[in-house]
């Protein structure tokens, strides 16, 4: 569907800042038109949010790599640090009968 078109001579009488408004509502209206036929496979939106009459991507063919890691790649992995500090946690009472704990008993 095209849009009507103004006649120019409607543009002649019309003060400058109406007729910059209406063009810039025209720009406005086209980039809002482009952007609505988008869905995931020309953008950067989820497959979910695509409309039920589009069609899913085709499937890729396999490249015969299994997946994760590949044999020869340098392994990344982060250094472990001590801790800053190391506290005890003993609790006060038995989780199973809630009797009061105390001493040094390995096995409470």
């Amino acid at each position: 569907m095209t849009a009507p078109t103004l006649p120019p001579e409607l543009f002649e009488n019309l003060p400058a800042p109406v007729v910059a408004y209406i063009r810039y509502l025209e720009a406005k209206i086209a980039e809002l038109e482009a952007r609505l036929n988008q869905n995931s496979t020309n953008s950067s939106k989820p497959p979910s949010s695509d409309a039920p009459h589009v069609k899913p991507a085709p499937p890729k063919a396999p490249s015969g790599k299994r997946r994760g890691g590949q044999p020869g790649h340098p392994k990344a992995e982060r250094t472990l640090l001590p801790p800053d500090e190391i506290r005890p946690l003993k609790p006060a009472r038995c989780r199973d009968c809630s009797h009061p704990l105390s001493g040094e008993d390995p096995h409470p």
